[in-house]
């Protein structure tokens, strides 16, 4: 499972409150990316697909895909609002330590 902070919340009711379309809550993704570890993808989104796991926190949702899933076992999401960094951040760690080049899972590189 995810966790998600307070902070992260509260950005993502913001987003959905300024979005044109009705948003459910946010979609991450995440994919391996070669040795530099794992990529990540947020978005606001509108419905839940198909294998979907959903993650309820009062009334935002977050999804994530079933391929993603195990790639975010255990991660942090929070926002950050500081002098010099703004957005979300993700804690992982999965993707400690590890490149991602494929055999990361089996062996460090």
């Amino acid at each position: 499972m995810v966790e998600v902070t307070s902070s992260a919340l509260s950005a993502i009711r913001r987003e959905i409150e300024i979005t044109r379309e009705p948003a459910i809550g946010l979609r991450i993704m995440a994919e391996f990316a070669g040795c530099d570890g794992l990529r990540y993808s947020l978005g606001l989104d509108t419905e839940s697909m198909d294998g979907d796991l959903v993650f309820r926190f009062d009334d935002i949702a977050i999804l994530i895909d079933e391929d993603s899933c195990p790639l975010l076992e255990g991660a942090r999401l929070d926002f950050i609002d500081t002098e010099e960094t703004v957005g979300f951040v993700i804690d992982n760690p999965f993707g400690r330590g590890t490149c991602s080049c494929g055999s990361s899972a089996r062996k460090r590189c």
